[in-house]
C-alpha cells in the first residue's frame, strides 16, 4: 500500500511539473536569437552602422508585434553580439553563437575574418548572412552563406562600365593595397577591362604597412592616366591622391570605398570631384531609403552607413523567412534561398547566396565632402544617370508629400538630447516617452545650453509680404515625349514610370542647336521660403552639424517653417520656429534642421543667403564633440614623419574607441585653422587636444612608441602600467 502511495505522489509531482515544463519551452522558443559578429567599440560613432542597422530592424518588427510564422505561433528577435577584432577571434565567436541556439548569423563584415568561419554554417545548418563585398568570399547559389549587398565584381562591373562607355575614358591606371580585400577588388575590376579589351596603362600595389606613396605616385604620373582607381586602404589612397596632385597630375581619381574616413583625410579641394562605386548610399532618392534615413537619424541621431543599410535588409529577409516558412533554421535557409525577389532599402535584393546586384557611382562635392549618386546601376545595366537614362528617371510622375518622404512604423518620441548607445545582446527598447504628436501640438520652449557651441548667424527678416498658406510646388513629371534634369530642391522619391529606352532617348530629349543663342538669364528675387516636416518629430541644432551641435528643441510631426538661410549646399538650414503658442504674442526663435529631411512647400532655397560653410567645422571630417583629438602633422618628404604616421596607425587600433585620430598634410595645413596651433614650422608634429578643445602638449620630432602610449594614456585619461 505504502509503495502504491508512493508511486501515486510521483506521478502527481511528474502531472503537476509537466505544464511548467513546457511553458517554459514555450517562453524560449517565443524569442528568435540572431548572431553578431562584428567590431564592438565603447561609442556610437565608433560603430561603423552594422550593428546599428540590424538593431534598428529588430526594434521595428518588435514594435510592430514580433514575426508571425505560418502556425501562428508569434517571434520576437533577439540581437545577440560577439565582438572580433581578428580572424581567430571571428572564428571563435562564429563557433560560440552557433552553439548558442541561434536561427541565423550576421557578420563580420571583414574578409579575413569573414574567410576564418565561413565553412562553419553549413555544418551547424544555419544560414549565414554577410556584407562582405570582396570576391575572396565565395558564395553558392544554394549554399549557406548569403553576401548582403553588392560584392566588388557588381561593383567593378558598374565602375567600369560608367568610366568607359558612359564617360569615355580609355587610358586608366589601377592602384590596390596588396591584401585581401584589395587584390581581390582590384582584379575584379581589371578583369572587367580585360573584357573590354583594356588594360591598365600601370599598375601598383602597396603593402599594407607602406603609406609613403611616393614611388606609386611618380610611376602613375609619369603615364599619365585619363584615371586612377584604387581598391583597398582608405589612408592609402588619400596619400596617393595627395601626391599625385603634388606631382601636378590632374586626372580624375577613383576610390572604390568613398567612405567618412578616406574623406577626413582630404581637404575639401583634393576631395572635389573624386568618384567612387558603392553598394548603397543615403543621397538615393528611393522612397525605400528616404523613409529608412529618416528612421535611422530618428533612431540613432546620425547618418547611416552602407552597413546599416545592408544589416537592415538582412534582418528584414530573415523575417521574412520565418514568416513563410517557420522558426526553424533549415527551414529559414530554404525560404532564403526560394524566396521571391524582395525590395530592400538597397535595391532589389535577389533570392539566392548573392542577394544584391545594386551599385551607386557618387562623385565628391569638394564644397561638402558629400558624395552625391551620380548614376545607378542594377545587374551591370545603368537604371539612371547614364547616357540615355538620366537620373529624372527616378523622380515621381506627382509631387511629393511629407508622407512620401518619412514614414515611420512607429511615430517616436524624442528626448532631451538622443544619446543613442551600442547595442547589446538584447534588444534595446526604444528610449523615448510614450505619447503621440499630433500635427498641431506645439511643444514648450526648451532653452539652449549656454556651454554649448552654437552657430547661429544674426539675420534680420523683412515682413513677408501676405500669401496664402504654403501650398506644395510642381514636381518635374516623367513622361513619354521629354526627359531632362531634376530641379534643385531635396532628393525626389522613386515611381513606377519605365526608364526611358535607349533607342528612343535620342527622339525624346530636346537639344538646342548649336547656333541657338541661350535665353536671357531673369533676375530671381527672394521671397518667402517654407518646408515642412514628416511623420516624425525632429530635432533642431545650435548649429548644422549633427556631430557638433546639440538639440535646442524638438519639433511636433507636420510642422511647416519658414527658412531664412541655408548652408553652402542646402543640407542644413536655418528655420524659424514658434516656441509657444500664445493668443497675443507668439515667441518664436531660430535653430538648424537638416535638409534632407524636409520638403519643401514654397519659396526657392537657393535664393536665401549661405549662413553657414560646407559643415561648419574646421576640422577634417565630422568629429564628436566632447571626444580627445590626436592630431598628426606629416608631409610625405620627411621619413620621420611617414614613421610617425605607421606608428599611430597602430596605436590607433588599439585606442581607436576613446578618443580621435586625424592625419593632416602640413602642406594643407591652412585648410584646417583647429590645427593651426600645432604647427611650429616643423613635421612631424603631434597634438593632443582634449576633450574640452584645449591644446595639451604638442611635440615635434619623433616619439618612441612606450613615450606616445604613455602621453595617450595621459590624455585619454588611462590608467598607466
Amino acid at each position: 500500500m505504502r509503495r502504491r502511495f508512493t508511486l501515486l505522489v510521483m506521478l502527481m509531482m511528474v502531472f503537476v511539473s509537466l505544464p511548467a515544463a513546457v511553458r517554459s519551452r514555450q517562453e524560449s522558443s517565443a524569442t528568435l536569437r540572431l548572431g553578431f559578429v562584428g567590431y564592438l567599440f565603447s561609442g556610437p560613432e565608433y560603430d561603423f552602422g552594422s550593428v546599428s542597422g540590424a538593431q534598428l530592424a529588430v526594434d521595428q518588427i518588435n514594435r510592430a508585434g514580433g514575426v508571425a510564422a505560418p502556425d501562428g505561433a508569434r517571434y520576437t528577435l533577439e540581437l545577440v553580439i560577439q565582438s572580433a577584432t581578428n580572424p581567430v577571434e571571428a572564428r571563435a565567436a562564429m563557433q560560440q553563437l552557433f552553439e548558442s541556439g541561434i536561427v541565423a548569423l550576421l557578420g563580420p563584415e571583414d574578409v579575413d575574418q569573414m574567410l576564418a568561419g565561413s565553412d562553419l554554417a553549413a555544418g551547424y545548418g544555419i544560414p549565414h548572412l554577410t556584407s562582405t563585398e570582396s570576391p575572396a568570399l565565395t558564395v553558392s547559389a544554394d549554399g549557406y552563406l548569403f553576401r548582403a549587398r553588392a560584392s566588388d565584381a557588381v561593383r567593378a562591373r558598374a565602375l567600369a562600365d560608367y568610366l568607359v562607355n558612359q564617360v569615355g575614358y580609355g587610358h586608366i591606371a589601377t592602384a590596390s593595397t596588396n591584401n585581401t580585400a584589395g587584390s581581390a577588388g582590384v582584379a575584379a575590376f581589371e578583369s572587367v577591362l580585360a573584357a573590354m579589351a583594356l588594360e591598365p596603362v600601370v599598375s601598383t600595389r602597396h603593402d599594407p604597412a607602406d603609406f609613403d606613396m611616393s614611388a606609386d605616385a611618380q610611376a602613375i604620373a609619369r603615364n599619365a592616366p585619363e584615371v586612377v582607381v584604387h581598391w583597398g586602404n582608405a589612408y592609402q589612397a588619400a596619400f596617393l591622391l595627395q601626391q599625385l596632385r603634388d606631382l601636378g597630375w590632374q586626372g580624375r581619381f577613383v576610390y572604390s570605398d568613398v567612405d567618412a574616413l578616406f574623406l577626413s583625410l582630404l581637404s575639401p579641394g583634393e576631395a572635389d570631384g573624386v568618384l567612387g562605386v558603392l553598394s548603397w548610399s543615403y543621397m538615393l532618392p528611393e522612397p525605400a531609403t528616404r523613409t529608412f534615413l529618416a528612421d535611422y537619424v530618428q533612431a540613432f541621431d546620425r547618418k547611416p552607413t552602407i552597413r546599416s543599410a545592408a544589416y537592415y535588409d538582412a534582418v528584414q529577409l530573415i523575417a521574412g523567412a520565418v514568416r513563410a516558412a517557420g522558426p526553424d533554421p533549415g527551414a529559414i535557409h530554404a525560404a532564403l534561398l526560394n524566396r521571391p525577389p524582395y525590395e530592400g532599402v538597397q535595391g532589389a535584393l535577389d533570392p539566392g547566396g548573392e542577394m544584391s546586384a545594386n551599385a551607386v557611382i557618387v562623385a565628391v562635392d569638394g564644397t561638402t565632402l558629400v558624395p552625391r549618386a551620380e548614376a545607378r546601376y542594377q545587374d551591370a545595366l545603368c537604371v539612371a544617370g547614364c547616357r540615355n537614362t538620366p537620373l529624372l528617371a527616378l523622380l515621381p510622375t506627382a509631387a511629393p508629400t511629407p508622407a512620401d518622404t518619412v514614414v515611420p512604423t512607429e511615430t517616436p518620441e524624442p528626448t532631451e538630447t538622443p544619446t543613442p548607445t551600442i547595442p547589446t545582446a538584447t534588444p534595446v527598447p526604444s528610449d523615448t516617452p510614450t505619447g503621440t504628436a499630433t500635427p498641431t501640438e506645439t511643444p514648450s520652449a526648451t532653452p539652449t545650453p549656454t556651454e554649448t557651441p552654437t552657430w547661429t548667424p544674426t539675420v534680420t527678416l523683412a515682413a513677408p509680404e501676405p500669401t496664402d498658406a504654403p501650398s506644395p510646388t510642381e514636381t518635374p513629371t516623367v513622361t513619354e515625349t521629354e526627359t531632362g534634369t531634376p530641379d534643385e530642391g531635396p532628393p525626389p522619391v522613386k515611381s513606377s514610370t519605365p526608364v526611358v529606352p535607349p533607342e528612343q532617348a535620342a527622339t525624346l530629349t530636346a537639344q538646342p542647336t548649336a547656333t541657338e543663342p541661350p535665353p536671357p538669364t531673369p533676375t530671381r528675387t527672394p521671397g518667402p521660403v517654407y518646408v515642412q516636416t514628416g511623420d516624425v518629430r525632429m530635432n533642431l541644432r545650435s548649429g548644422p552639424n549633427d556631430a557638433l551641435y546639440p538639440v535646442v528643441h524638438v519639433l511636433p510631426s507636420d510642422s511647416t517653417l519658414r527658412v531664412i538661410g541655408r548652408n553652402a549646399d542646402n543640407t542644413w538650414l536655418f528655420v524659424e520656429y514658434t516656441l509657444a503658442e500664445q493668443t497675443d504674442n507668439p515667441q518664436t526663435a531660430q535653430a538648424w534642421i537638416a535638409g534632407w529631411l524636409v520638403t519643401p512647400v514654397e519659396g526657392e532655397i537657393e535664393l536665401l543667403p549661405i549662413l553657414a560653410p560646407w559643415g561648419a567645422t574646421p576640422t577634417p571630417g565630422p568629429t564628436p564633440a566632447g571626444v580627445p583629438i590626436v592630431a598628426l602633422l606629416y608631409s610625405f618628404d620627411s621619413e620621420e614623419a611617414m614613421d610617425m604616421v605607421a606608428l599611430l596607425l597602430k596605436l590607433e587600433e588599439e585606442y581607436g574607441d576613446r578618443g580621435r585620430f586625424v592625419y593632416i598634410n602640413v602642406k594643407k595645413i591652412e585648410d584646417y585653422p583647429l590645427y593651426n596651433r600645432i604647427y611650429e614650422g616643423t613635421v612631424p608634429a603631434l597634438g593632443l587636444i582634449d576633450h574640452n578643445n584645449l591644446l595639451r602638449q604638442v611635440f615635434k620630432g619623433t616619439l618612441s612608441e612606450a613615450n606616445l602610449r604613455a602621453r595617450l594614456d595621459d590624455l585619454l585619461g588611462l590608467p598607466s602600467d
